[in-house]
Protein backbone atom coordinates (compact mmCIF):
# COMPACT_ATOMS: atom_id res chain seq x y z
CA UNK A 1 0.00 0.00 0.00
CA UNK A 2 3.31 2.13 0.03
CA UNK A 3 2.61 5.66 1.76
CA UNK A 4 -0.89 5.25 1.75
CA UNK A 5 -1.16 4.20 5.84
CA UNK A 6 1.14 6.40 6.92
CA UNK A 7 -0.36 9.00 5.21
CA UNK A 8 -3.58 8.08 7.04
CA UNK A 9 -2.33 7.45 10.20
CA UNK A 10 -0.94 10.96 10.55
CA UNK A 11 -4.03 12.81 9.35
CA UNK A 12 -5.86 11.19 12.13
CA UNK A 13 -3.05 12.16 14.60
CA UNK A 14 -3.33 15.22 13.58
CA UNK A 15 0.48 15.87 12.27
CA UNK A 16 0.66 18.42 9.60
CA UNK A 17 2.08 16.45 6.01
CA UNK A 18 4.70 18.60 6.23
CA UNK A 19 6.36 17.40 9.15
CA UNK A 20 7.22 13.80 7.86
CA UNK A 21 8.26 13.35 4.37
CA UNK A 22 6.79 10.23 3.99
CA UNK A 23 8.46 8.56 0.91
CA UNK A 24 11.85 8.95 2.75
CA UNK A 25 9.88 7.94 6.40
CA UNK A 26 10.99 4.56 7.80
CA UNK A 27 9.26 2.88 10.65
CA UNK A 28 12.00 1.32 13.58
CA UNK A 29 11.15 -0.53 16.79
CA UNK A 30 12.67 -0.56 20.13
CA UNK A 31 14.74 2.60 18.96
CA UNK A 32 17.45 3.18 21.03
CA UNK A 33 18.34 6.80 21.83
CA UNK A 34 21.49 6.36 24.20
CA UNK A 35 21.86 4.92 27.83
CA UNK A 36 19.14 6.36 30.48
CA UNK A 37 19.87 8.85 32.77
CA UNK A 38 17.68 9.78 34.73
CA UNK A 39 19.05 13.09 36.18
CA UNK A 40 19.53 14.76 32.96
CA UNK A 41 16.35 13.07 31.66
CA UNK A 42 17.77 11.20 28.48
CA UNK A 43 18.08 8.02 27.01
CA UNK A 44 15.83 4.85 26.45
CA UNK A 45 14.11 3.06 23.83
CA UNK A 46 11.51 4.54 21.90
CA UNK A 47 8.67 1.77 21.27
CA UNK A 48 7.37 2.75 17.48
CA UNK A 49 10.27 5.52 15.95
CA UNK A 50 8.86 6.92 12.62
CA UNK A 51 12.09 9.15 10.97
CA UNK A 52 12.59 11.01 7.53
CA UNK A 53 15.96 11.10 9.28
CA UNK A 54 15.29 14.92 9.25
CA UNK A 55 11.76 14.75 11.51
CA UNK A 56 11.15 12.26 13.88
CA UNK A 57 7.59 10.87 15.58
CA UNK A 58 8.35 9.38 18.73
CA UNK A 59 5.83 7.00 20.00
CA UNK A 60 5.15 4.99 23.51
CA UNK A 61 2.79 2.41 23.40
CA UNK A 62 1.23 1.46 26.52
CA UNK A 63 -1.22 -1.44 26.18
CA UNK A 64 -1.02 -3.30 30.55
CA UNK A 65 2.22 -1.71 31.17
CA UNK A 66 3.06 0.72 34.24
CA UNK A 67 5.28 4.03 33.12
CA UNK A 68 8.68 4.60 33.46
CA UNK A 69 10.45 7.07 35.57
CA UNK A 70 11.28 10.50 33.38
CA UNK A 71 10.04 8.17 30.42
CA UNK A 72 8.10 10.83 28.64
CA UNK A 73 11.15 14.01 29.89
CA UNK A 74 13.63 11.47 28.80
CA UNK A 75 12.13 10.71 25.18
CA UNK A 76 10.96 14.56 24.67
CA UNK A 77 14.48 15.84 25.24
CA UNK A 78 15.74 13.15 22.49
CA UNK A 79 16.26 15.12 19.30
CA UNK A 80 14.02 18.13 20.87
CA UNK A 81 13.60 20.75 18.06
CA UNK A 82 12.64 17.94 15.36
CA UNK A 83 10.88 15.65 17.44
CA UNK A 84 7.28 14.73 18.00
CA UNK A 85 6.44 12.67 21.38
CA UNK A 86 3.09 10.42 21.25
CA UNK A 87 1.75 8.78 24.10
CA UNK A 88 -0.56 6.01 23.09
CA UNK A 89 -3.48 3.69 25.30
CA UNK A 90 -6.29 2.03 24.94
CA UNK A 91 -8.19 4.67 26.42
CA UNK A 92 -6.09 7.98 26.09
CA UNK A 93 -5.27 7.68 29.68
CA UNK A 94 -2.47 10.24 30.40
CA UNK A 95 1.20 9.35 31.48
CA UNK A 96 1.94 9.84 35.02
CA UNK A 97 3.61 13.01 36.88
CA UNK A 98 6.89 10.38 37.31
CA UNK A 99 7.04 9.85 33.52
CA UNK A 100 5.73 13.49 32.28
CA UNK A 101 7.12 15.87 34.88
CA UNK A 102 6.25 19.37 34.45
CA UNK A 103 5.53 18.83 30.46
CA UNK A 104 1.94 19.16 29.15
CA UNK A 105 -0.08 16.62 26.53
CA UNK A 106 -1.42 20.26 25.19
CA UNK A 107 2.31 21.68 24.50
CA UNK A 108 4.61 18.89 24.57
CA UNK A 109 3.45 15.96 23.08
CA UNK A 110 0.64 13.99 21.67
CA UNK A 111 -1.78 11.88 23.24
CA UNK A 112 -4.02 9.28 21.51
CA UNK A 113 -6.14 6.06 22.04
CA UNK A 114 -6.63 2.96 20.73
CA UNK A 115 -10.47 2.97 21.40
CA UNK A 116 -10.66 6.05 19.50
CA UNK A 117 -7.21 7.12 16.97
CA UNK A 118 -6.52 3.54 15.94
CA UNK A 119 -10.02 2.13 15.70
CA UNK A 120 -10.77 5.28 13.25
CA UNK A 121 -7.12 4.71 11.66
CA UNK A 122 -7.94 0.63 10.54
CA UNK A 123 -11.48 1.52 9.54
CA UNK A 124 -9.53 4.32 6.84
CA UNK A 125 -7.36 1.14 6.08
CA UNK A 126 -10.05 -1.24 5.71
CA UNK A 127 -11.68 1.18 2.71
CA UNK A 128 -7.96 1.49 1.10
CA UNK A 129 -7.45 -2.03 0.99
CA UNK A 130 -10.98 -2.98 -0.52
CA UNK A 131 -8.83 -4.04 -4.07
CA UNK A 132 -7.26 -6.65 -1.65
CA UNK A 133 -9.03 -8.92 0.49
CA UNK A 134 -6.36 -10.75 2.69
CA UNK A 135 -4.61 -7.51 3.66
CA UNK A 136 -8.37 -6.18 4.24
CA UNK A 137 -9.77 -9.14 6.73
CA UNK A 138 -6.22 -8.67 8.80
CA UNK A 139 -6.89 -5.65 9.61
CA UNK A 140 -10.55 -5.74 10.23
CA UNK A 141 -9.33 -8.48 12.39
CA UNK A 142 -6.91 -6.52 14.42
CA UNK A 143 -10.36 -3.93 14.62
CA UNK A 144 -12.49 -5.98 16.05
CA UNK A 145 -9.61 -7.18 18.47
CA UNK A 146 -8.93 -3.82 19.98
CA UNK A 147 -13.29 -2.96 20.04
CA UNK A 148 -13.05 -6.09 22.41
CA UNK A 149 -9.88 -4.48 24.37
CA UNK A 150 -11.35 -1.19 24.57
CA UNK A 151 -14.82 -2.17 25.36
CA UNK A 152 -16.39 -0.38 21.82
CA UNK A 153 -19.45 -1.19 19.89
CA UNK A 154 -20.62 -0.29 16.98
CA UNK A 155 -24.50 0.65 16.74
CA UNK A 156 -25.90 -2.88 15.67
CA UNK A 157 -24.07 -4.12 18.93
CA UNK A 158 -24.97 -1.31 21.21
CA UNK A 159 -29.43 -2.13 19.84
CA UNK A 160 -28.49 -5.72 20.71
CA UNK A 161 -27.20 -4.81 24.55
CA UNK A 162 -30.30 -2.61 25.20
CA UNK A 163 -32.26 -5.39 24.13
CA UNK A 164 -30.93 -8.14 26.19
CA UNK A 165 -31.49 -5.69 29.03
CA UNK A 166 -35.04 -4.60 28.68
CA UNK A 167 -35.64 -8.62 28.17
CA UNK A 168 -34.02 -8.74 31.94
CA UNK A 169 -34.81 -5.83 33.06
CA UNK A 170 -35.18 -6.78 36.94
CA UNK A 171 -31.37 -8.30 36.51
CA UNK A 172 -29.94 -5.58 34.30
CA UNK A 173 -30.99 -3.02 36.88
CA UNK A 174 -29.71 -5.19 39.87
CA UNK A 175 -26.19 -5.69 38.39
CA UNK A 176 -25.86 -1.60 37.52
CA UNK A 177 -27.11 -0.62 41.47
CA UNK A 178 -24.74 -3.11 42.49
CA UNK A 179 -21.28 -2.95 40.04
CA UNK A 180 -20.30 0.09 42.06
CA UNK A 181 -20.42 -1.46 45.38
CA UNK A 182 -18.67 -4.59 43.79
CA UNK A 183 -15.76 -2.44 42.80
CA UNK A 184 -15.11 -0.81 46.33
CA UNK A 185 -15.69 -4.35 47.30
CA UNK A 186 -12.40 -5.77 45.04
CA UNK A 187 -10.44 -2.68 46.04
CA UNK A 188 -10.74 -3.04 49.32
CA UNK A 189 -10.02 -7.12 49.74
CA UNK A 190 -6.59 -6.50 47.37
CA UNK A 191 -5.86 -3.45 49.88
CA UNK A 192 -6.53 -5.87 53.26
CA UNK A 193 -4.34 -9.12 51.29
CA UNK A 194 -1.42 -6.95 50.82
CA UNK A 195 -1.73 -5.89 54.02
CA UNK A 196 -1.95 -9.10 55.79
CA UNK A 197 1.64 -10.12 53.80
CA UNK A 198 3.03 -7.23 54.56
CA UNK A 199 2.10 -7.84 58.41
CA UNK A 200 3.26 -11.63 57.73
CA UNK A 201 7.06 -10.91 56.00
CA UNK A 202 7.98 -7.35 57.71
CA UNK A 203 6.53 -8.46 61.68
CA UNK A 204 7.29 -5.30 63.67
CA UNK A 205 9.92 -3.85 61.96
CA UNK A 206 7.14 -1.50 60.12
CA UNK A 207 3.87 0.31 61.37
CA UNK A 208 1.53 -0.75 58.59
CA UNK A 209 -2.05 0.97 58.13
CA UNK A 210 -5.28 1.76 55.64
CA UNK A 211 -4.58 5.44 54.06
CA UNK A 212 -7.87 7.20 52.59
CA UNK A 213 -10.79 4.93 51.95
CA UNK A 214 -11.25 3.53 48.10
CA UNK A 215 -13.50 6.08 47.30
CA UNK A 216 -11.35 9.15 48.17
CA UNK A 217 -9.02 10.34 44.63
CA UNK A 218 -6.35 9.06 46.60
CA UNK A 219 -6.39 5.42 48.52
CA UNK A 220 -3.13 3.91 50.16
CA UNK A 221 -1.01 1.66 52.36
CA UNK A 222 1.08 3.54 54.42
CA UNK A 223 4.31 2.17 55.67
CA UNK A 224 6.44 3.46 58.54
CA UNK A 225 9.71 2.26 59.86
CA UNK A 226 9.02 2.10 63.20
CA UNK A 227 11.46 3.83 64.93
CA UNK A 228 10.88 6.53 62.81
CA UNK A 229 6.97 6.34 63.06
CA UNK A 230 6.73 9.81 64.43
CA UNK A 231 8.57 11.56 61.67
CA UNK A 232 7.30 13.45 58.57
CA UNK A 233 8.71 11.16 55.84
CA UNK A 234 7.43 7.30 55.65
CA UNK A 235 6.23 4.98 52.77
CA UNK A 236 3.47 4.91 50.75
CA UNK A 237 1.65 2.46 48.44
CA UNK A 238 -0.77 3.73 45.71
CA UNK A 239 -3.66 4.22 44.87
CA UNK A 240 -6.66 1.97 45.44
CA UNK A 241 -8.98 4.60 44.17
CA UNK A 242 -11.43 3.61 41.94
CA UNK A 243 -10.93 6.79 40.20
CA UNK A 244 -7.23 5.97 39.68
CA UNK A 245 -6.95 5.45 35.52
CA UNK A 246 -7.57 1.56 34.26
CA UNK A 247 -4.25 1.19 32.82
CA UNK A 248 -2.22 3.08 35.74
CA UNK A 249 -0.19 0.84 38.16
CA UNK A 250 0.20 0.96 41.61
CA UNK A 251 3.39 2.37 42.98
CA UNK A 252 5.38 3.00 46.29
CA UNK A 253 7.37 5.79 47.19
CA UNK A 254 8.20 7.85 50.11
CA UNK A 255 5.98 10.26 51.50
CA UNK A 256 6.70 13.67 52.66
CA UNK A 257 3.47 14.78 54.67
CA UNK A 258 5.15 18.20 55.53
CA UNK A 259 4.30 18.70 51.44
CA UNK A 260 5.09 22.39 51.84
CA UNK A 261 8.54 22.34 53.34
CA UNK A 262 10.31 19.59 50.42
CA UNK A 263 13.27 21.72 50.03
CA UNK A 264 14.45 21.22 53.05
CA UNK A 265 14.78 17.87 52.45
CA UNK A 266 16.23 17.41 48.98
CA UNK A 267 19.85 15.85 48.59
CA UNK A 268 21.63 13.21 46.12
CA UNK A 269 19.45 10.49 47.68
CA UNK A 270 16.02 11.96 46.88
CA UNK A 271 14.35 11.97 43.44
CA UNK A 272 11.50 14.67 43.57
CA UNK A 273 8.20 13.81 41.81
CA UNK A 274 5.86 16.24 43.11
CA UNK A 275 5.67 18.40 46.40
CA UNK A 276 4.76 15.04 48.27
CA UNK A 277 6.58 12.10 46.59
CA UNK A 278 9.65 10.89 46.35
CA UNK A 279 11.88 8.25 44.87
CA UNK A 280 8.63 6.85 43.38
CA UNK A 281 8.78 3.24 42.13
CA UNK A 282 6.13 2.18 39.38
CA UNK A 283 5.29 -1.89 40.22
CA UNK A 284 5.75 -3.26 37.18
CA UNK A 285 3.10 -5.30 35.34
CA UNK A 286 2.93 -9.32 36.07
CA UNK A 287 2.86 -11.27 33.27
CA UNK A 288 1.26 -9.10 30.77
CA UNK A 289 -1.85 -7.60 33.47
CA UNK A 290 -1.20 -4.21 34.88
CA UNK A 291 -0.89 -4.28 38.37
CA UNK A 292 -4.54 -2.91 39.77
CA UNK A 293 -7.69 -3.31 41.05
CA UNK A 294 -9.10 -1.55 37.83
CA UNK A 295 -8.27 -3.05 34.84
CA UNK A 296 -10.85 -5.83 33.86
CA UNK A 297 -8.39 -8.13 32.05
CA UNK A 298 -6.20 -8.21 35.47
CA UNK A 299 -9.96 -8.24 37.68
CA UNK A 300 -11.15 -11.51 35.62
CA UNK A 301 -8.10 -13.16 35.73
CA UNK A 302 -7.40 -12.83 39.93
CA UNK A 303 -11.66 -14.12 39.69
CA UNK A 304 -11.05 -16.90 38.05
CA UNK A 305 -7.31 -18.69 38.33
CA UNK A 306 -6.26 -19.19 42.54
CA UNK A 307 -2.64 -20.02 41.43
CA UNK A 308 -2.71 -16.63 39.07
CA UNK A 309 -3.89 -14.81 41.83
CA UNK A 310 -1.07 -16.26 44.73
CA UNK A 311 1.54 -15.39 42.35
CA UNK A 312 0.07 -12.39 41.64
CA UNK A 313 0.25 -10.91 45.03
CA UNK A 314 3.31 -12.18 45.98
CA UNK A 315 5.18 -10.59 43.07
CA UNK A 316 3.62 -7.02 44.96
CA UNK A 317 4.98 -7.97 48.04
CA UNK A 318 8.24 -8.83 46.46
CA UNK A 319 8.69 -5.71 44.99
CA UNK A 320 7.66 -3.46 47.90
CA UNK A 321 9.82 -5.65 50.05
CA UNK A 322 13.17 -4.89 47.26
CA UNK A 323 12.03 -1.00 47.47
CA UNK A 324 12.11 -1.08 50.89
CA UNK A 325 15.31 -2.74 51.32
CA UNK A 326 16.67 -0.29 49.56
CA UNK A 327 15.15 2.99 50.29
CA UNK A 328 14.26 2.72 54.19
CA UNK A 329 18.14 3.02 54.83
CA UNK A 330 18.05 6.45 52.96
CA UNK A 331 15.19 7.63 55.56
CA UNK A 332 17.12 6.64 58.43
CA UNK A 333 20.30 8.38 57.03
CA UNK A 334 18.57 11.36 56.57
CA UNK A 335 17.23 11.74 60.14
CA UNK A 336 20.38 10.93 61.50
CA UNK A 337 22.11 13.51 59.57
CA UNK A 338 19.61 15.92 60.27
CA UNK A 339 19.59 15.00 64.18
CA UNK A 340 23.43 16.14 63.98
Amino acid sequence: MGTTFLELFLSIIGIEESFIDVPKAFVKLEHSVGAKDLENKTGGRIDIYISDQKNHLSIENKVYAGDQVAQIERYCNYKKENNRVVYLTLFGTAPSIESKGQLSEEDDFLLISYKQHIVQWLELCIKESYGTPILRETIKQYQILLKKLTNSMDKSDDKKLKEVMLSHYTEAEFIANNFEKMKIDFANQNRRKIITLLKERLKEKYLITEGNPVTKAYSQIWIKPTELSNKHLYFGFESFSLNNPIDKSYFIGIFNSNGDNLDSIISENFERHNSYWLNIKVIESFHGFIVNNQHPKTLHKLHENEGFKKDFFDNIIKQILDYLEKQTPIIREFYENHSK
